[in-house]
């Protein structure tokens, strides 16, 4: 008996040190949101491959897997236009319906379904379309932490810049023009999934890590 399981969504994304990890991470949200497993069809480094599987992703590779693994549906969270067009041809011609993730575009977009949540999305009604901050696509556990009461100290700040190489880069910047203009701030910065090490920061800063997206 087949243990595939239903629905089978496969998820194409990419992610790394370039690119950021944002939208793997949000791939993750859909995933646990829907219920189902995280299969991905990831491109990346090998590095970012084995960050991807350390979040609890399956990761396949190969050519045609629209064809091979024949998903109920493709959900693509994908930055380079071409490549995100390419997964939706390849899909539609499959029968494989699609779920296009776009971050305020201004490009065509075929898929089947198309969100972005986004505050600079361009408002589209035309049935296929979900835009807006109201699409915008959270951690199920964002919503459930907001539900709860939560003492805030207003005394502290969090400087989160994603997860790529440009954290390093540029977070020290950041951190001593805040500590200029607000030195009674104690600031946490988001260490992010690139491997790089952050940078020396002035002693009153604490250094956070990310939880398994």
């Amino acid at each position: 008996m087949s243990t595939r399981p239903r629905p089978y969504v496969l998820f194409a994304s990419a992610a790394g040190a370039g690119l950021g990890f944002g939208h793997l991470v949000r791939c993750g949200a859909i995933a646990d949101a829907l219920g189902v497993r995280r299969e991905l069809a990831l491109r990346g480094s090998d590095d970012t491959r084995d960050r991807a599987l350390a979040f609890g992703w399956t990761v396949h590779a190969g050519p045609r897997l629209e064809q091979l693994l024949q998903p109920d549906l493709l959900v693509v969270d994908e930055p380079s236009r071409r490549h995100r067009d390419r997964w939706i041809r390849r899909a539609q011609a499959a029968g494989v319906p699609v779920v296009a993730l776009l971050d305020a575009s201004t490009d065509v977009c075929d898929a089947d379904l198309v969100v972005d949540g986004s505050f600079a999305a361009r408002r589209r009604h035309d049935g296929r379309w979900c835009t807006g901050p109201a699409w915008m696509l959270l951690a199920p556990s964002v919503a459930a932490r907001r539900r709860r009461p939560v003492r805030r100290d207003s005394g502290r700040l969090l400087i989160a810049l994603g997860g790529g190489a440009h954290v390093a880069r540029l977070g020290a910047p950041i951190a001593g023009q805040i500590a200029a203009r607000r030195p009674a701030f104690r600031a946490g910065m988001g260490q992010g999934f690139s491997a790089d090490p952050l940078p020396e920061l002035p002693v009153f800063y604490t250094i956070s890590r990310p939880p398994k997206p």
